[in-house]
Protein backbone atom coordinates (compact mmCIF):
# COMPACT_ATOMS: atom_id res chain seq x y z
CA UNK A 1 0.00 0.00 0.00
CA UNK A 2 2.89 2.22 1.15
CA UNK A 3 4.40 1.72 -2.15
CA UNK A 4 1.20 2.69 -4.21
CA UNK A 5 0.93 5.88 -2.54
CA UNK A 6 4.43 6.91 -2.96
CA UNK A 7 4.18 6.02 -6.35
CA UNK A 8 1.16 7.89 -6.77
CA UNK A 9 2.88 11.33 -5.60
CA UNK A 10 5.50 10.99 -7.94
CA UNK A 11 3.07 10.99 -10.70
CA UNK A 12 1.90 14.39 -10.06
CA UNK A 13 3.28 17.19 -11.59
CA UNK A 14 5.00 19.87 -9.65
CA UNK A 15 2.86 23.09 -8.59
CA UNK A 16 5.13 25.20 -10.83
CA UNK A 17 4.81 23.42 -14.21
CA UNK A 18 0.77 23.86 -13.62
CA UNK A 19 1.23 27.53 -13.18
CA UNK A 20 3.53 27.67 -16.13
CA UNK A 21 0.74 26.00 -18.22
CA UNK A 22 -1.95 28.48 -17.16
CA UNK A 23 -0.14 31.14 -18.42
CA UNK A 24 1.04 30.04 -21.66
CA UNK A 25 -3.01 28.95 -21.92
CA UNK A 26 -3.58 32.52 -21.19
CA UNK A 27 -1.04 34.15 -23.59
CA UNK A 28 -2.49 32.00 -25.97
CA UNK A 29 -5.48 33.30 -25.29
CA UNK A 30 -4.96 37.24 -24.99
CA UNK A 31 -3.25 36.18 -28.93
CA UNK A 32 -6.05 34.75 -30.44
CA UNK A 33 -8.16 37.83 -28.91
CA UNK A 34 -5.34 40.00 -30.41
CA UNK A 35 -5.76 38.49 -33.82
CA UNK A 36 -9.69 38.21 -33.87
CA UNK A 37 -9.51 42.41 -33.29
CA UNK A 38 -6.77 42.96 -35.92
CA UNK A 39 -8.91 41.34 -38.54
CA UNK A 40 -12.27 43.39 -37.02
CA UNK A 41 -10.16 46.17 -37.69
CA UNK A 42 -9.33 45.29 -41.21
CA UNK A 43 -12.52 44.78 -42.10
CA UNK A 44 -13.94 48.13 -40.46
CA UNK A 45 -11.58 49.79 -42.45
CA UNK A 46 -12.57 47.99 -45.61
CA UNK A 47 -16.13 48.79 -45.00
CA UNK A 48 -15.29 52.73 -44.44
CA UNK A 49 -13.64 53.01 -47.28
CA UNK A 50 -16.55 50.72 -49.22
CA UNK A 51 -19.09 52.92 -47.34
CA UNK A 52 -17.00 56.08 -48.07
CA UNK A 53 -16.77 55.39 -51.78
CA UNK A 54 -20.43 54.87 -52.20
CA UNK A 55 -21.61 57.97 -50.10
CA UNK A 56 -19.08 59.89 -52.61
CA UNK A 57 -20.95 58.18 -55.55
CA UNK A 58 -24.37 59.20 -53.66
CA UNK A 59 -23.18 63.02 -53.68
CA UNK A 60 -22.04 63.08 -57.76
CA UNK A 61 -25.25 62.05 -58.15
CA UNK A 62 -27.17 64.35 -55.95
CA UNK A 63 -25.43 67.13 -57.20
CA UNK A 64 -25.76 66.04 -61.13
CA UNK A 65 -29.33 65.57 -60.34
CA UNK A 66 -29.86 69.21 -58.52
CA UNK A 67 -28.09 70.48 -61.21
CA UNK A 68 -30.22 69.16 -63.94
CA UNK A 69 -33.78 70.44 -61.86
CA UNK A 70 -32.10 73.89 -60.88
CA UNK A 71 -30.96 74.17 -64.83
CA UNK A 72 -34.98 73.42 -66.05
CA UNK A 73 -36.22 75.63 -63.96
CA UNK A 74 -34.07 78.44 -65.22
CA UNK A 75 -34.92 77.05 -68.50
CA UNK A 76 -38.76 77.32 -67.72
CA UNK A 77 -38.09 81.15 -67.11
CA UNK A 78 -36.14 82.04 -70.43
CA UNK A 79 -39.13 83.66 -71.96
CA UNK A 80 -38.78 86.32 -74.59
CA UNK A 81 -39.80 90.29 -73.74
CA UNK A 82 -43.42 90.19 -75.10
CA UNK A 83 -44.43 86.84 -74.36
CA UNK A 84 -48.50 86.44 -73.86
CA UNK A 85 -49.88 86.06 -70.40
CA UNK A 86 -50.98 82.49 -70.82
CA UNK A 87 -46.91 81.14 -71.65
CA UNK A 88 -45.79 83.32 -69.02
CA UNK A 89 -48.14 81.83 -66.19
CA UNK A 90 -46.93 78.50 -67.65
CA UNK A 91 -43.94 79.21 -67.25
CA UNK A 92 -44.31 80.23 -63.47
CA UNK A 93 -46.08 77.46 -62.86
CA UNK A 94 -43.49 75.09 -64.44
CA UNK A 95 -40.96 76.70 -62.41
CA UNK A 96 -42.60 76.71 -58.85
CA UNK A 97 -43.02 72.85 -59.23
CA UNK A 98 -39.28 72.68 -60.42
CA UNK A 99 -37.95 74.80 -57.18
CA UNK A 100 -40.01 72.73 -54.94
CA UNK A 101 -38.75 69.93 -56.57
CA UNK A 102 -35.42 70.86 -55.66
CA UNK A 103 -36.68 71.81 -51.90
CA UNK A 104 -38.19 67.87 -51.86
CA UNK A 105 -34.87 66.18 -52.94
CA UNK A 106 -32.33 68.57 -50.71
CA UNK A 107 -34.51 67.17 -47.84
CA UNK A 108 -34.75 63.51 -49.03
CA UNK A 109 -31.04 63.47 -49.29
CA UNK A 110 -30.36 65.41 -46.11
CA UNK A 111 -29.67 62.10 -44.93
CA UNK A 112 -26.28 60.68 -46.43
CA UNK A 113 -24.83 64.51 -47.31
CA UNK A 114 -21.96 65.97 -44.95
CA UNK A 115 -23.39 69.06 -42.89
CA UNK A 116 -21.20 71.09 -45.56
CA UNK A 117 -22.54 69.86 -48.28
CA UNK A 118 -26.17 69.92 -47.00
CA UNK A 119 -25.29 73.78 -46.31
CA UNK A 120 -23.90 74.24 -50.07
CA UNK A 121 -27.51 72.57 -51.07
CA UNK A 122 -29.10 75.00 -49.40
CA UNK A 123 -27.94 77.69 -50.44
CA UNK A 124 -28.10 76.72 -53.95
CA UNK A 125 -31.95 76.36 -53.33
CA UNK A 126 -31.84 79.59 -51.82
CA UNK A 127 -30.07 81.37 -55.08
CA UNK A 128 -32.75 79.42 -57.59
CA UNK A 129 -35.96 80.37 -55.10
CA UNK A 130 -34.81 83.91 -55.80
CA UNK A 131 -33.99 83.87 -59.10
CA UNK A 132 -37.64 82.60 -59.13
CA UNK A 133 -39.33 85.47 -57.40
CA UNK A 134 -36.94 88.01 -59.46
CA UNK A 135 -38.20 86.39 -62.71
CA UNK A 136 -41.66 86.38 -61.94
CA UNK A 137 -41.56 89.95 -60.98
CA UNK A 138 -39.91 91.36 -64.22
CA UNK A 139 -42.52 89.39 -65.99
CA UNK A 140 -45.56 90.31 -63.99
CA UNK A 141 -44.44 93.31 -62.93
CA UNK A 142 -46.42 95.41 -60.78
CA UNK A 143 -47.66 99.21 -62.40
CA UNK A 144 -48.46 101.70 -61.10
CA UNK A 145 -51.50 103.14 -61.54
CA UNK A 146 -54.22 106.25 -60.35
CA UNK A 147 -57.71 106.89 -58.68
CA UNK A 148 -60.21 109.05 -59.97
CA UNK A 149 -61.54 111.62 -57.03
CA UNK A 150 -59.03 110.58 -54.60
CA UNK A 151 -57.59 114.57 -53.32
CA UNK A 152 -62.05 115.68 -54.02
CA UNK A 153 -62.14 112.68 -51.55
CA UNK A 154 -59.88 113.85 -49.03
CA UNK A 155 -61.06 117.55 -49.31
CA UNK A 156 -64.66 116.69 -48.45
CA UNK A 157 -64.94 115.43 -44.75
CA UNK A 158 -66.50 111.94 -44.58
CA UNK A 159 -69.84 111.90 -42.04
CA UNK A 160 -69.94 110.26 -39.27
CA UNK A 161 -72.71 108.12 -40.20
CA UNK A 162 -71.56 107.12 -44.12
CA UNK A 163 -68.63 104.91 -42.33
CA UNK A 164 -69.80 101.93 -43.73
CA UNK A 165 -71.69 102.90 -47.40
CA UNK A 166 -74.11 100.81 -48.68
CA UNK A 167 -73.69 101.24 -52.32
CA UNK A 168 -70.66 99.75 -54.34
CA UNK A 169 -67.86 102.93 -54.81
CA UNK A 170 -66.05 102.42 -58.16
CA UNK A 171 -62.85 104.59 -57.05
CA UNK A 172 -60.63 103.01 -59.30
CA UNK A 173 -60.08 105.13 -63.11
CA UNK A 174 -59.43 102.24 -65.53
CA UNK A 175 -59.23 104.48 -68.41
CA UNK A 176 -56.29 106.28 -66.75
CA UNK A 177 -54.21 103.31 -65.55
CA UNK A 178 -52.20 102.03 -68.35
CA UNK A 179 -52.94 98.31 -67.81
CA UNK A 180 -53.73 98.16 -64.29
CA UNK A 181 -56.46 99.29 -62.03
CA UNK A 182 -57.58 98.74 -59.23
CA UNK A 183 -58.49 100.15 -55.41
CA UNK A 184 -55.99 101.25 -52.79
CA UNK A 185 -56.47 103.11 -49.05
CA UNK A 186 -59.56 102.59 -48.21
CA UNK A 187 -61.78 100.89 -45.70
CA UNK A 188 -64.78 99.70 -44.84
CA UNK A 189 -66.12 100.01 -48.10
CA UNK A 190 -67.88 98.08 -50.65
CA UNK A 191 -66.40 98.18 -53.76
CA UNK A 192 -66.53 96.50 -57.39
CA UNK A 193 -64.66 96.59 -60.49
CA UNK A 194 -65.88 94.80 -63.81
CA UNK A 195 -66.63 94.89 -67.59
CA UNK A 196 -64.76 95.23 -70.79
CA UNK A 197 -63.17 98.03 -68.94
CA UNK A 198 -61.08 94.99 -67.03
CA UNK A 199 -60.80 92.23 -69.44
CA UNK A 200 -57.39 91.47 -69.88
CA UNK A 201 -56.04 94.34 -67.37
CA UNK A 202 -53.96 93.69 -64.29
CA UNK A 203 -55.75 94.32 -61.23
CA UNK A 204 -53.88 95.61 -57.96
CA UNK A 205 -56.11 95.83 -54.68
CA UNK A 206 -53.86 97.03 -51.49
CA UNK A 207 -54.19 98.52 -48.47
CA UNK A 208 -57.97 97.82 -47.65
CA UNK A 209 -59.16 97.03 -44.62
CA UNK A 210 -63.05 95.81 -43.70
CA UNK A 211 -63.90 96.15 -47.53
CA UNK A 212 -65.89 93.68 -49.90
CA UNK A 213 -64.53 93.62 -53.14
CA UNK A 214 -65.97 92.10 -56.29
CA UNK A 215 -63.91 91.63 -59.34
CA UNK A 216 -65.38 90.23 -62.60
CA UNK A 217 -64.57 90.76 -66.31
CA UNK A 218 -61.62 88.42 -66.75
CA UNK A 219 -58.67 90.12 -65.76
CA UNK A 220 -55.25 88.99 -66.39
CA UNK A 221 -53.73 89.04 -62.78
CA UNK A 222 -54.81 89.77 -59.70
CA UNK A 223 -52.36 91.22 -57.08
CA UNK A 224 -53.67 91.31 -53.15
CA UNK A 225 -51.47 93.05 -50.86
CA UNK A 226 -51.70 94.75 -47.06
CA UNK A 227 -55.57 93.43 -46.66
CA UNK A 228 -57.29 93.41 -43.51
CA UNK A 229 -60.23 91.52 -42.80
CA UNK A 230 -61.39 92.03 -46.21
CA UNK A 231 -64.03 89.72 -48.28
CA UNK A 232 -62.48 89.29 -51.90
CA UNK A 233 -64.79 88.32 -54.78
CA UNK A 234 -63.09 87.49 -58.06
CA UNK A 235 -64.37 86.03 -61.02
CA UNK A 236 -62.51 83.52 -63.35
CA UNK A 237 -59.02 85.47 -63.59
CA UNK A 238 -56.38 84.64 -67.10
CA UNK A 239 -53.78 84.12 -65.18
CA UNK A 240 -52.60 84.42 -61.51
CA UNK A 241 -53.63 85.54 -58.43
CA UNK A 242 -50.95 86.69 -56.08
CA UNK A 243 -51.50 87.47 -52.03
CA UNK A 244 -48.43 88.83 -49.82
CA UNK A 245 -49.36 90.23 -46.47
CA UNK A 246 -52.94 89.40 -46.53
CA UNK A 247 -54.62 88.95 -43.01
CA UNK A 248 -58.03 87.30 -41.92
CA UNK A 249 -59.23 87.75 -44.95
CA UNK A 250 -61.76 85.33 -47.12
CA UNK A 251 -60.91 85.24 -50.75
CA UNK A 252 -62.86 83.35 -53.60
CA UNK A 253 -60.82 82.93 -57.24
CA UNK A 254 -60.58 81.08 -60.33
CA UNK A 255 -57.39 81.20 -61.98
CA UNK A 256 -54.39 79.13 -62.84
CA UNK A 257 -52.35 79.22 -60.34
CA UNK A 258 -52.65 80.86 -56.54
CA UNK A 259 -49.51 82.19 -54.59
CA UNK A 260 -49.70 83.07 -51.38
CA UNK A 261 -47.03 84.79 -49.40
CA UNK A 262 -46.34 86.03 -45.76
CA UNK A 263 -50.38 85.94 -45.23
CA UNK A 264 -52.12 84.46 -42.22
CA UNK A 265 -55.67 83.44 -41.06
CA UNK A 266 -57.18 83.39 -43.98
CA UNK A 267 -59.77 81.50 -46.27
CA UNK A 268 -60.01 80.61 -49.54
CA UNK A 269 -62.17 79.39 -51.78
CA UNK A 270 -60.42 78.18 -55.14
CA UNK A 271 -60.66 77.06 -58.32
CA UNK A 272 -57.03 76.70 -59.56
CA UNK A 273 -56.54 74.52 -62.85
CA UNK A 274 -52.36 74.02 -61.85
CA UNK A 275 -52.15 74.39 -57.90
CA UNK A 276 -51.34 76.73 -55.27
CA UNK A 277 -48.12 77.74 -53.99
CA UNK A 278 -47.47 79.22 -50.45
CA UNK A 279 -44.54 80.35 -48.48
CA UNK A 280 -44.12 82.03 -45.16
CA UNK A 281 -47.73 81.38 -44.54
CA UNK A 282 -49.55 80.63 -41.30
CA UNK A 283 -52.95 79.19 -41.03
CA UNK A 284 -54.90 79.17 -44.70
CA UNK A 285 -57.36 77.60 -44.71
CA UNK A 286 -58.73 76.05 -48.43
CA UNK A 287 -62.04 75.41 -49.88
CA UNK A 288 -63.52 74.74 -53.80
CA UNK A 289 -64.49 77.69 -55.65
CA UNK A 290 -68.72 78.55 -55.13
CA UNK A 291 -68.88 81.70 -56.40
CA UNK A 292 -71.89 82.44 -58.95
CA UNK A 293 -73.55 84.99 -60.96
CA UNK A 294 -73.85 86.03 -64.73
CA UNK A 295 -70.87 87.99 -64.57
CA UNK A 296 -68.95 84.72 -62.91
CA UNK A 297 -70.45 82.55 -65.70
CA UNK A 298 -69.38 84.80 -68.85
CA UNK A 299 -66.20 85.26 -67.57
CA UNK A 300 -65.33 81.72 -67.93
CA UNK A 301 -65.15 81.31 -71.43
CA UNK A 302 -63.28 84.60 -71.68
CA UNK A 303 -60.26 83.37 -69.21
CA UNK A 304 -60.48 79.71 -71.26
CA UNK A 305 -59.61 78.23 -68.04
CA UNK A 306 -60.78 74.31 -67.95
CA UNK A 307 -64.12 74.79 -65.33
CA UNK A 308 -63.85 70.68 -64.64
CA UNK A 309 -60.32 70.78 -63.19
CA UNK A 310 -60.16 72.27 -59.91
CA UNK A 311 -56.93 71.15 -57.58
CA UNK A 312 -57.92 73.11 -55.04
CA UNK A 313 -56.45 71.20 -52.32
CA UNK A 314 -53.19 70.63 -54.14
CA UNK A 315 -50.98 72.88 -51.51
CA UNK A 316 -46.94 73.09 -52.01
CA UNK A 317 -46.18 74.52 -48.95
CA UNK A 318 -42.25 75.75 -49.74
CA UNK A 319 -41.74 75.78 -45.96
CA UNK A 320 -42.53 72.30 -45.15
CA UNK A 321 -40.81 69.65 -47.20
CA UNK A 322 -41.56 66.47 -45.48
CA UNK A 323 -43.60 64.29 -47.27
CA UNK A 324 -44.83 61.76 -44.46
CA UNK A 325 -46.71 64.55 -42.51
CA UNK A 326 -48.84 67.96 -43.75
CA UNK A 327 -48.18 71.02 -43.45
CA UNK A 328 -49.17 72.65 -40.11
CA UNK A 329 -49.64 75.82 -42.10
CA UNK A 330 -52.61 75.09 -44.18
CA UNK A 331 -55.29 72.48 -43.67
CA UNK A 332 -59.13 72.14 -45.34
CA UNK A 333 -61.66 74.08 -44.49
CA UNK A 334 -64.55 72.08 -42.75
CA UNK A 335 -67.47 71.72 -44.47
CA UNK A 336 -70.14 73.06 -41.74
CA UNK A 337 -68.13 76.16 -41.87
CA UNK A 338 -67.45 76.91 -45.62
CA UNK A 339 -69.20 80.42 -46.94
CA UNK A 340 -72.39 78.81 -49.25
CA UNK A 341 -74.39 82.35 -49.75
CA UNK A 342 -71.96 85.08 -51.03
CA UNK A 343 -75.00 87.47 -51.90
CA UNK A 344 -75.76 87.17 -48.49
CA UNK A 345 -75.45 90.45 -45.52
CA UNK A 346 -71.65 89.28 -45.82
CA UNK A 347 -71.46 88.85 -49.58
CA UNK A 348 -70.42 90.80 -52.33
CA UNK A 349 -70.50 94.70 -53.68
CA UNK A 350 -72.87 94.42 -56.56
CA UNK A 351 -70.39 95.03 -60.01
CA UNK A 352 -71.07 97.97 -62.43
Amino acid sequence: MADLVGSGDAAAPPADVIGSSERRRELGQRLDERHRERLESQAQRRSERTAGAAQAEQADHFWAALEREEAAARAELALPDGADRAAVGDALDGASRRLQSVHRFIADSAAFLPAFELRRAQERARQLQHFVQQRQEQLVPRKRFGFRGQRAARAEPRPAEAAAPTEPATGADPAAAGDQCGFSGQTDARLALGGAAVTGRDVTLTCLTRCTVRVTGAPATVHLSHLRDCRLLLGPVTSSVFLEDCQRCTLAAACQQLRAHTSADCDLYLHVTSRAVVEHCQRLRFAPYTLTGADVAADWATTGLAADTNNWSDVDDFNWLSKAQPSPNWSVLPEAERVTDWDGPAGGAESR
